[in-house]
């Protein structure tokens, strides 16, 4: 890619006659004309596969937590975690039913802050879970450890507000769900993330756990067993954003801000068209306006991972 000049800043090689004014973000340092503010500390997952925390107005060059892959520079709007101690699951308003909570465990940030959660209750369904206010959009996920359990065993029930879905921790399968659920599960190395997106109407419910909620697809008291947790999370919209930790309060992420310097490519002031490419190969036309030789990236693009933005 450097041959290409992407460390100059530049974009793909230019079609014959014409110069093709770019900016890659393959890490891991931005590019020349580049330059990125955030009012927050934000996560990402390095290059080892961990999750990291960056501090504020610096950028996030993230990796696939599986096969390690740079995944370009993270850009993301503002959010909100809403639950409170986000992975101190001992702590208020947690509540624990009918099961306990073991030492800590390896969690994805490559620290010891996951909790395992153990059912051995045969008559009662065990439970791990924290009321909370539901807007009109939101999903709820959680971090579940990758184990050597089948579903057949014993399935893990996770639930937000009225849908739930029972997970496979082996396989990273969902087994059964309730009617109409919308969600889904993504592999993250040595755990997986699931989550819960409700549409409509909101109101009070349950963020919750039961780390044997079923044997197979049938929902069980009987069933026993355990499953380690971990980064807790309750936001607005419609897909998980980057791990947010939480305390006693909601932590909000601020948007990151990414400004391109088309004026030092001759791009005069005025209207735009950029194509953005991410980590997927994807690609995005989008409009813009370069005022005093400067145009804003939108925190609000196809896809939170980018790789290029090139003048279409």
């Amino acid at each position: 890619m450097a041959a290409l000049g992407f460390a100059r800043g530049l974009g793909i090689a230019p079609a014959a006659g014409r110069r093709h004014a770019g900016f890659a973000f393959a890490g891991p340092a931005l590019p020349s004309g580049a330059t990125l503010t955030r009012a927050s500390a934000a996560t990402c997952v390095d290059a080892g596969g961990r999750i990291v925390t960056h501090a504020a107005d610096t950028p996030r060059f993230d990796h696939d937590p599986v096969t390690l892959a740079p995944r370009g520079l993270l850009i993301e709007a503002a959010a909100t975690n809403q639950l409170a101690r986000s992975s101190a699951f001992q702590l208020s308003p947690w509540s624990v039913s009918n099961a306990t909570l073991g030492a800590a465990a390896p969690s994805p940030d490559g620290g010891t802050g996951a909790t395992q959660v153990s059912d051995a209750a045969t008559a009662a369904y065990g439970q791990l879970s924290q009321s909370v206010t539901i807007s009109a959009q939101a999903v709820g996920s959680i971090f579940i450890a990758k184990d050597g359990v089948p579903a057949a065993t014993r399935a893990v029930q996770f639930r937000f507000g009225a849908p739930w879905m029972l997970i496979d921790t082996q396989s990273g399968q969902i087994v059964a769900a309730a009617s109409g659920m919308e969600g889904g599960i993504a592999d993250h190395g040595g755990f997986w993330r699931v989550w819960i997106t409700l549409t409509g109407a909101g109101g009070s419910g349950l963020f919750g756990v039961l780390p044997a909620g079923a044997t197979g697809t049938t929902l069980s008291a009987a069933a026993t067993g355990s499953a380690t947790l971990w980064g807790a999370q309750m936001e607005a919209g419609g897909v998980p954003s980057s791990p947010m930790a939480t305390g006693a309060a909601a932590v909000t992420r601020a948007a990151d801000v990414l400004r391109l310097q088309w004026g030092m490519h001759g791009i005069a002031d005025g209207g735009i068209t950029v194509r953005y490419r991410f980590d997927d190969g994807s690609t995005q036309l989008v409009g813009a306006t370069v005022t005093g030789g400067v145009a804003e990236v939108p925190a609000t693009l196809a896809r939170r991972h980018l790789m290029s933005a090139e003048l279409a």
